[in-house]
């Protein structure tokens, strides 16, 4: 529906275009279904914030400071269970393989 909205707004607007492909609502998951929100083991630097796939709209703000807290070395501003709640977001609940590794 939305490339063919796309493909007739391109045709009043710029007929010399063609739509080739559109992308919409790509969402990332994990492989056990669950975000995950966190450094990663094997990749120093690299900070997971992903899979929200079905969680998204309802999450999205508490997801953010989870990460904004994580990344700046803060206490959580979400609430007293944010601490557990975040281990069991952790890459690290996968074991030796990142969430997106050959693993997953």
């Amino acid at each position: 529906m939305v490339a063919r909205a796309a493909d007739r707004l391109c045709a009043v607007i710029a007929p010399e275009l063609e739509v080739v492909a559109l992308w919409t609502g790509l969402r990332t998951g994990a492989p056990d279904g669950v975000p995950v929100v966190g450094f990663d083991a094997d990749a120093p630097g690299f900070f997971w914030l992903a899979g929200q796939s079905g969680y998204g709209i309802q999450t999205s703000a508490a997801f953010g400071m989870l990460a904004a807290a994580a990344l700046l070395d803060r206490p959580t501003e979400v609430g007293p269970a944010a601490d557990a709640a975040f281990a069991a977001l952790a890459p690290t609940r996968f074991g030796d393989a990142s969430p997106g590794g050959p693993a997953a």
